[in-house]
């Protein structure tokens, strides 16, 4: 089972450079990338309150579905099962499969939105997001610098123990621990 462990800080991009670079991390840009997640739930809103994520992200010409399971651990980071797969891949059925629904994943993103709409699952939450991936020398944490159309700036640590550089950073004290969707969604009522 996939295990993700991130860490989301709410920091304006320059301050978190202009740290990395006092603290002597010297890094390059990867790439930059726009995104458009949607996320699925039902009308009682069961994923939301199980802690359960369903999404489809369109990123370039790819879509990909993703599921992600409850957190196992309560705190700044988080750390949950993640499962992946490109539209119409076995990865993508496989997840089909563990929220319940025994069909084949299409390789079109408008079917696989009929198919979850007929199975009680619909769009709740959009976020838009532009996202520069970082590498930071002597890490293997990938850093998203990202920006969410209707909350601002962001930066996403994800690795083995993203928590050790926000400490080494000094940056505890900027850790949000909702995800954009249940922060988009809040702002929606």
């Amino acid at each position: 089972m996939p295990i993700e462990r991130e860490v989301k800080l709410r920091v304006r991009h320059q301050e978190f450079i202009d740290i990395l670079k006092s603290k002597g991390f010297s890094f390059k840009v990867v790439t930059e990338i726009s995104q458009e997640d949607l996320y699925f739930d039902d009308d009682q809103c069961s994923l939301l309150l199980t802690d359960n994520v369903l999404r489809v992200r369109k990123e370039g010409n790819t879509v990909k579905l993703t599921y992600k399971g409850p957190r196992m651990e309560v705190g700044p980071q988080k750390v949950r099962e993640e499962m992946e797969g490109i539209i119409g891949s076995g990865e993508c059925s496989k997840i089909l499969s563990k929220i319940g629904i025994d069909e084949e994943c299409p390789s079109d993103e408008g079917s696989l939105i009929r198919i979850l709409s007929r199975n009680g699952l619909n769009v709740r939450v959009l976020v838009k997001k532009e996202r520069t991936l970082i590498k930071l020398d002597g890490t293997n944490l990938r850093v998203f610098l990202d920006k969410v159309y209707g909350l601002g700036e962001f930066v996403e640590l994800e690795g083995d123990n993203p928590m050790d550089l926000v400490r080494r950073l000094g940056l505890t004290c900027k850790i949000v621990v909702p995800t954009y969707a249940h922060l988009i969604h809040v702002l929606q009522e």
